[in-house]
């Protein structure tokens, strides 16, 4: 099958997992070195290896750096679609934005206005971390390219029908925890070299806690447990006991006393075991 031939949906599906096991093969590359320097730091026969293997190390961290922050440029990109009405004429244009699409229309307009002495902007679809579908989009669509003066990513389709259910038949895109957790690190954190392993190791954590409060679990030093004598020697809780022990309902009693109604069940419930 020849690039361009697939739709932009199976462009994704492809292309995604490569880029993830491409993370991962780096990763591992990047252990694996570790974890021989580790073993044969001792070892007289490799002694002469480990300046090699160092070396080696810092050089895939550097591929990984760089490359973690192009995917992560990416992901931060939203792609758009846009139907252009310009003197009676009607064009598209694809591409990305990090903003919000009602931002970017202005500055679109702007660039037209040089060129067309009316114009109104639709958008017609919007779609968050796509930003790897435009060069995809403008090389499939590419014989319908219709350059505006300097402007490029603009198109002139014979059937907008198909073209748009191209489009609306991508999924969402829905991080990955391996794409959540490296969308996290922060692009100065990448630039200013900070250890890689540390920030990753950092995230992890954190995406792991945040991931364990999603199932309801908590996550944190272990809550203090309060004795019911504690409890009930508080002054709010005598008076809910006093109130409940005349047989008022749980619901009278917290209205009464105007506490929640949770309180007052509880109080009821170790009074009454």
């Amino acid at each position: 099958m020849v690039l361009g031939d697939l739709s932009l949906m199976l462009f994704n599906q492809i292309q995604e997992p490569r880029i993830i096991e491409k993370f991962r093969s780096i990763e591992r590359s990047i252990l694996d070195k570790k974890d021989f320097i580790a073993t044969q730091s001792t070892n007289q026969f490799f002694e002469q290896a480990i300046p090699k293997a160092k070396q080696e190390i810092q050089e895939k961290i550097t591929d990984y750096q760089l490359y973690l922050l192009q995917y992560r440029r990416i992901l931060s990109n939203s792609l758009y679609f846009l139907e252009i009405k310009a003197d009676e004429e009607i064009y598209h244009k694809i591409g990305v934005t990090t903003r919000d699409l009602e931002q970017r229309i202005p500055e679109i307009k702007r660039d037209l206005a040089q060129y067309f002495s009316s114009v109104s902007i639709k958008g017609l679809g919007f779609w968050p971390h796509r930003g790897n579908v435009e060069y995809y989009f403008k090389h499939r669509y590419r014989k319908y390219n219709h350059r505006i003066g300097s402007l490029s990513k603009y198109f002139k389709f014979d059937n907008i029908k198909s073209v748009l259910r191209d489009l609306r038949r991508m999924k969402p895109k829905v991080l990955c925890d391996l794409e959540e957790i490296r969308f996290a690190v922060r692009e100065k954190e990448i630039l200013d070299n900070k250890p890689l392993d540390k920030v990753l190791l950092s995230l992890y954590i954190k995406h792991g806690m945040e991931k364990t409060k999603s199932f309801g679990f908590h996550v944190g030093r272990p809550k203090e447990t309060e004795s019911h004598e504690h409890f009930l020697a508080k002054p709010k809780n005598q008076a809910i006991a006093t109130v409940l022990k005349k047989g008022y309902s749980i619901r009278r009693t917290a209205k009464q006393l105007g506490v929640a109604i949770n309180t007052v069940r509880k109080v009821k419930a170790i009074l009454e075991p």
